[in-house]
């Protein structure tokens, strides 16, 4: 008690392993939604500020 350093037993470290899974998950799907936003954001108004009410992808200029 007088030590410092608590305890640790065997579920503790159970328990840290499957929220270091579940951590790595969350960030690995925040990482691809940020960058699937990104892209799509770059498929609709291109390098330049999007208008007011797009009606249509800049991308599409470039694809036929």
């Amino acid at each position: 008690m007088m030590s410092g350093r608590p305890d640790h037993d065997r579920s503790d470290h159970q328990t840290a392993t499957r929220f270091r899974g579940l951590l790595r998950f969350a960030v690995y799907l925040l990482i691809t939604v940020t960058l699937a936003n990104a892209a799509s954001s770059v498929a609709q108004c291109g390098p330049m500020e999007c208008a007011a009410k797009p009606i249509g992808y800049w991308i599409a200029k470039y694809l036929r």
